[in-house]
């Protein structure tokens, strides 16, 4: 690591994609991020995937845009603006106008939500790309964003709490 961080010219930042996604990777990915901001003495930047998928949604034609982001079997992250909240398929809120929806879980939401008569458009973005992280991390270093620490945005809490204890060698 040490030799990574000298043998180049630092970066002007770190920008960590902080989810919502998996418990162990979003964790990982905050760690490696926050160490190699801290070694090359730089800022490090949350973003969120829903900023990054409506950074790559482009132009949604006056729709509002959904962001469905895969969450434990049978449900989604479902981002709408400034809410956010993990939903069962089944339990998807019918949009009060026409949508387009971003992520990974896009297609099988826009696919519920048309089945009860939801007029749904689906973007092409799925995954959060490091230039649509990139970019929207610029915009927050510019000040034209709020603030996002650059910790881990969990949908739920994790369903593991703690090991269970070893019994004592003997």
């Amino acid at each position: 690591m040490g030799k990574l961080l000298a043998e180049r010219a630092p970066p002007l930042a770190v920008a960590i994609g902080v989810g919502p996604g998996s418990f162990t990777g979003l964790r990982a990915a905050a760690s490696l991020g926050q160490g190699l901001a801290q070694g090359w003495a730089v800022p490090c930047v949350g973003v969120a995937a829903a900023e990054a998928l409506a950074a790559m949604a482009g132009d949604c034609r006056g729709r509002a845009l959904w962001v469905a982001i895969a969450a434990r079997p049978g449900h989604v992250h479902l981002v709408r603006g400034a809410d956010s909240a993990v939903v069962g398929f089944a339990e998807l809120p019918r949009p009060s106008g026409p949508i387009a929806v971003a992520g990974n879980a896009a297609a099988v939401s826009a696919a519920w939500l048309a089945a009860r008569g939801a007029d749904v458009m689906l973007t092409s973005a799925r995954e959060a790309s490091a230039e649509a992280i990139a970019a929207v991390a610029r915009e927050r270093l510019a000040g034209a964003r709020p603030p996002l620490p650059p910790l881990p945005l969990y949908g739920e809490p994790p369903r593991v709490t703690s090991a269970p204890r070893r019994p004592t060698p003997v």
